[in-house]
Order: structure tokens, then sequence, then C-alpha cells
């Protein structure tokens, strides 16, 4: 008989999270705007690969919060590997991806919010650290609502990745 697998209360919330996320990337001048049937199957390979996880690693119970954030991480990088060989995207737009991707498996699935700037260039993805496709990768995720960047009171530039939170 086949046990039926679920996730954990923390995993369904941080599939939620990824699924509005991925939504909202599909969207006009989104990350996966010109790959919409890419991204509509994402988060169902990313619960795939956690489900494959869990019996691999012989886990018991529901699909944790750990598992599915591993299965995130191994999606999004082969993401990327396919949009970079089959979207023909401008290379500040596919920066911008990967950029909010590390993000998203960084910062945002981990329910935080902001993230200092020089952090984010230091050990975001080598091909966006230069300053120029850096500075252009953020303007772009600026401008299409993805992110906020601003000074705080201390005088540190921050990265909010959820600007559409009140703050």
């Amino acid at each position: 008989m086949k046990n039926l697998l679920k996730l954990g209360d923390r995993a369904a919330d941080l599939c939620v999270a990824i699924s509005n996320e991925i939504e909202v990337n599909m969207r006009p001048g989104g990350i996966y705007a010109n790959a919409t049937d890419h991204a509509s199957k994402l988060m169902e390979n990313i619960v795939r690969v956690a489900g494959i996880l869990h019996a691999v690693n012989n886990e018991n119970g529901d699909i944790s919060y750990e598992t599915l954030d591993a299965a995130v991480h191994i999606c999004v990088f082969f993401s990327n590997e396919y949009m970079m060989i089959f979207d023909h995207t401008p290379s500040h737009v596919v920066n911008a991806m990967i950029l909010n991707d590390w993000l998203t498996s960084n910062v945002r699935s981990r329910n935080q919010r902001y993230i200092p700037k020089r952090h984010t260039r230091q050990y975001c993805p080598s091909a966006v650290r230069k300053p120029a496709q850096f500075r252009d990768a953020l303007e772009y995720l600026e401008c299409s609502g993805y992110i906020r960047v601003f000074v705080d009171e201390k005088n540190r530039h921050l990265i909010d990745t959820m600007p559409n939170l009140p703050a």
C-alpha cells in the first residue's frame, strides 16, 4: 500500500509563500513572464522533489520545512539553468531573476524581510556580483515592485524583499 505524503504546517506555509512568489513573477514584466508554462509547473516540481528527498532520506511523518526548503534550492537552481538556456530575455532581466530567486531562497523563505545591500552583493550568485550587473538587476527588481532599496536611520543601505507589506 502506498503512503500518502503531505506537507507539515511550516512546509505548507512555505509552499504557499513560494507559490505566490512564482505567481507574481509570471505577470507581464515578471521574471517568468516569457516562461509561464515552466513557472506554472515549478511549485509542483518542488513538492515532488521534496517527496523524493523525504523518501530517500527515510523520513517519517509529514514532509518537513527543511526538506521542502532543500527542494526549493534544488529546483530554483535548475529553473535558473532552464531560463538561461531557453529564455531569450535580456541579460539584466536574467540577472534580476537570478538575484530574486536567491532572495527568495535565502531571505523570503526564512520569513526575513530586510537584508543589507552589501551582504546581498557579497553572497548572491557570482553571475550577479559585478557592480554593473548587480545595479541593473536591483534596479529592474525595484522598478518591477519585487524589492525596495532604501537607507535606514543608521545610514545602512537595505533591501526590502517584501515591499508590498506595511512597514
